[in-house]
């Protein structure tokens, strides 16, 4: 599993990715609400870089739709994380199998 820097930073109000991970944050249900913030979601990371990618939430250490946080990646990193060796990821898991999970990865904004 990968180390965890910190909890992830809290987007403007007004950001779409705020706004989605709110929606997925306030269910107690799965519902069509749900589906359309989970889908914008993934078309806010594709549309800023994002990769997505499959695994095991035993591996990635998220296991909930709409989780996410901020990763460490080492510098020896291997298989779907290599590209960011020696950097700060922010990680998303935007689906949920039996035993899989949809994760998009990206860098941390450096501000």
């Amino acid at each position: 599993m990968l180390e965890i820097v910190k909890e992830p930073k809290q987007w403007a109000a007004n950001d779409p990715i705020n706004r989605h991970l709110g929606v997925l944050a306030r269910r107690d249900g799965w519902n069509e609400e749900c589906d359309r913030a989970r889908y914008a979601l993934e078309a806010e990371l594709k549309r800023r870089g994002f990769i997505e990618f499959d695994g095991t939430p035993q591996h990635y250490g998220l296991w909930l739709v709409g989780e996410h946080l901020e990763y460490q990646v080492p510098a020896d990193r291997q298989g779907h994380l290599a590209v960011f060796r020696g950097q700060k990821i922010k990680m998303f898991c935007t689906r949920a199998g039996h035993n899989r999970r949809w994760y998009f990865a990206g860098p941390v904004d450096q501000d």
